[in-house]
């Protein structure tokens, strides 16, 4: 009988450590700035995505977008980077102004270009608490792209939660921050 509890006990240890091992691989939850996200707040690990290698990225598509050629130099030195976000996505990221990001993702098998037509750009100089958070976080191995600022410079400004579904980003939740400039 001892033998099976010194075995139940040493799975169980094992099933710990499993546990806290995956919390840490998948890196910190989301930043929302002073305060804690909501209780509804997406988590990158509720859509985890399989982060693949990419040992050589393909090419940019210059023709897959009419847009992507004005961006030559950051999509190409993003996607040189490999994949970032989604498996085998790479967000390219550019200023556009004073706390203005614009972005685009990138399939790193096709080279073909996305601008999603919610997220042209984000303007985060709404975001003025004394820890700014990220503009846009995302992990390689998650869907979930997450905005701070007011999105396509838009009256809403929050924290704003996006699942990149492979041709679109689609709102899952938002937090409505006041922020002032």
């Amino acid at each position: 009988m001892k033998e099976t509890g010194g075995r139940m006990r040493s799975v169980l240890v094992s099933v710990v450590l499993l546990q806290c091992l995956v919390a840490l691989a998948h890196g910190p939850e989301p930043d929302c700035g002073m305060l804690p996200c909501g209780p509804g707040a997406p988590r990158f690990a509720q859509y985890a995505v399989a982060q693949q290698v990419v040992k050589k990225p393909a090419p940019v598509d210059w023709h897959s977008h009419p847009r992507a050629r004005r961006f030559r130099t950051a999509l190409s030195q993003a996607v040189a980077g490999g994949p970032n976000f989604a498996g085998y996505y790479t967000v390219a990221t550019w200023g556009c102004g004073v706390a203005c990001l614009e972005m685009a993702i990138v399939d790193t098998h096709t080279g073909r270009v996305f601008f999603p037509g919610n997220m042209r750009r984000n303007a985060y100089h709404v975001v003025t608490e004394d820890r700014l958070p990220a503009p846009f976080q995302f992990v390689a191995d998650s869907a979930l792209l997450i905005v701070a600022g007011a999105p396509d410079d838009g009256p809403e400004k929050g924290i704003f939660f996006y699942v990149w579904n492979g041709k679109t980003l689609r709102l899952r939740y938002k937090e409505a921050r006041e922020w002032t400039p």
